[in-house]
């Protein structure tokens, strides 16, 4: 009983659930795993038998750990394979990326996954020489050409104040301003055919220097 509870403790510091906790969680997990493996073997072993048993399971937990850790790693690869393959091939199916697609020549889009493993459909656009916009919205994957979006969509639109290049060719930038809004807003952007002033956002006309390294940089 003292090697379960700690053992499901244990795996709460490993998740992180209450901060940073993973090497704490790994050693408790060891404790817990010799605990539990010498209680049960009391029931069959001599004590220094079963104490030997215990010694012996407290690292073969940390394996069993690692080992159920890549199973789940490749079990949620394989059932997310379709994922980027529709983000390349669903657009027409997300009424805000196709719109998106429709404005703007520089646009991409990509999957990614938010609280509980939720797919979010990403599509990014770059303008006006300074502007970012990314939409997301959770969606339902069901193969490489179908699927739906499951919430409302999320508009960010970002604007870059200027783009740093390091002597390594990294590249950087610094924003000025910001605009979260959702789809009814976007639904008024999209209808004067790109125009923020409809939502009260002004678009500087002035363009960045090397925003566009900087855009080509962010879809590496």
């Amino acid at each position: 009983v003292i090697g379960s509870v700690l053992g499901l403790i244990s795996l709460a510091l490993v998740s992180n659930l209450f901060g940073n906790t993973d090497s704490a969680g790994l050693l408790l997990l060891m404790l817990a795993g010799g605990i539990f493996a010498t209680g049960v073997a009391l029931l069959f072993l001599r004590t220094s038998r079963a104490a030997l048993v215990g010694v012996l399971a407290a690292p073969m937990s940390i394996v069993l750990l690692f080992a159920l850790y890549l199973f789940s790693f490749f079990a949620s690869a394989y059932l997310n394979r379709h994922h980027q393959d529709f983000a390349a091939n669903g657009v027409e199916l997300i009424a805000p990326a196709r719109q998106m697609e429709e404005l703007y020549d520089d646009c991409h889009h990509f999957i990614s996954y938010g609280q509980n493993r939720v797919p979010l459909f990403n599509s990014v656009a770059y303008f006006g020489g300074r502007y970012k916009l990314t939409m997301q919205v959770p969606v339902e994957i069901q193969s490489d050409t179908m699927g739906s979006t499951n919430g409302s969509p999320e508009f960010y639109l970002n604007e870059v104040e200027s783009v740093d290049i390091s002597p390594s060719g990294q590249t950087g930038a610094s924003f000025s301003d910001g605009l979260n809004f959702g789809y009814a807003k976007w639904q008024k952007v999209y209808d004067s055919n790109g125009d923020f002033d409809k939502i009260g956002f002004t678009i500087d006309p002035t363009a960045v220097p090397n925003f566009d390294k900087f855009s080509n940089a962010s879809l590496r």
